[in-house]
């Protein structure tokens, strides 16, 4: 959506360059006022009467390519016989036009009716301006080539840009490859968990050496085929705290903090000495550890994290691939970031959907991180990465 958005906002403003050469202002700004012409700003409503035809309900029967979708009154080429003057658009012909402004990406689904209604909004606008400005030759002027140039430009480097795009879809191998050297982050472990907080309820007077010595028996006593969910329940009472954590859980290795990495080295059926991190003393075991399948869902997730890496390398070397001496004399010096080198301010490049932020690496402080815990922990043992 938003995308969509910034490409309407982007196509339209070129587009009113060309077709609004009366809503231009003179030459504006750089280091001289009257040196270096800016893209002109049309009038925020259009002028004349004119209104979208009513449209019935995306989806209806009724809405067929030839429904009427634009009336404009007052505005045409020729007047009919009976004298009237309207342009009218059917649905055929503005599909054409949403698919040219917005590209045709079926992934992202259909266009929103607003975006449409927007961009209709601002042909309206743009027809109208247009014809008054015919009537005063103003497409005779040195200016309208100039920016009907400029135009020009930014609408083949759209295109390019989407040409890129296409192209940057990652193939079979490349997916595979990707699998393949980043197993970890598709292997999940699951775990049991049980934590000693080094801090009890209000009335516990235990040590740390009261706390050391009672992870230790407990270390024992799993050792000697003790439940975890029973054993973390008699540390809670032991303590004074209430609503002890769940001691089943599943997490991914680039979720372990960095003082519990022995987890990953663990065996099927395996059990961790006694770990201190944080806020807490931790014993683990690994129950089992699986890599997900290269099934169409990762494939999908994969491709997410691929075609955006693609697209940006392909885009930096076509910036990259020229070089240009800017005299700051005239334009001032460079300015800190921006869209990238070489790339036009109007017309910034248009990403694929960017895969989902990974997670960062958990804290495990007391109490522990669950998947599902069954209870909510005490506030005083908020893991601080969950």
């Amino acid at each position: 959506m938003k995308t969509r958005c910034l490409a309407l906002v982007l196509l339209i403003t070129s587009v009113a360059l060309a077709q609004v050469p009366s809503a231009t202002p003179k030459a504006t700004a750089g280091p001289s006022a009257k040196s270096q012409a800016t893209p002109p700003t049309a009038p925020a409503t259009p002028t004349p009467t004119s209104k979208p035809a009513a449209v019935p309900a995306p989806g209806s029967p009724e809405l067929t390519p030839e429904t009427k979708v634009l009336t404009i009154d007052g505005l045409c080429e020729t007047k009919t016989a009976k004298g009237e003057c309207k342009t009218v658009m059917t649905r055929a012909q503005f599909d054409k036009l949403v698919t040219a402004f917005f590209g045709d990406q079926p992934e992202q689904g259909p266009v929103p009716a607003q975006a449409k209604r927007r961009l209709a909004t601002q042909l309206v606008h743009n027809k109208t301006f247009a014809k008054l400005a015919e009537k005063q030759n103003l497409e005779k002027t040195p200016e309208y080539q100039q920016l009907l140039d400029w135009v020009k430009l930014q609408v083949l480097a759209e295109l390019e840009r989407r040409s890129v795009q296409k192209k940057s879809e990652p193939t079979a191998e490349e997916i595979d490859k990707y699998y393949n050297d980043n197993q970890e982050r598709y292997t999940e472990l699951a775990l049991n968990r049980l934590m000693i907080p080094l801090h009890g309820g209000p009335d516990s007077k235990m040590t740390e050496a009261d706390l050391q010595k009672l992870a230790d028996d407990m270390h024992q006593k799993l050792v000697g085929g003790g439940d975890f969910k029973t054993l973390q329940a008699q540390v809670y009472d032991k303590l004074g705290m209430k609503n002890p954590p769940e001691t089943k859980l599943t997490l991914k290795p680039n979720e372990i903090s960095a003082s519990q990495q022995a987890v990953k080295q663990l065996k099927p059926a395996e059990l961790s000495s006694v770990i201190k991190d944080g806020n807490g003393l931790y014993i683990y075991k690994l129950d089992s550890k699986k890599v997900a399948p290269l099934d169409d869902k990762l494939k999908a997730e994969i491709r997410k994290t691929l075609s955006p890496q693609k697209f940006k390398k392909a885009m930096d070397d076509l910036d990259a691939s020229v070089t240009a001496d800017y005299n700051t004399d005239y334009f001032g010096p460079a300015q800190p970031a921006g869209p990238g080198p070489g790339r036009p301010p109007m017309m910034a490049p248009k990403p694929p959907t960017p895969p989902a932020a990974a997670k960062p690496p958990v804290s495990v402080a007391p109490p522990a991180v669950t998947a599902k815990p069954s209870t909510p922990p005490a506030a005083s043992a908020t893991p601080a990465g969950k």
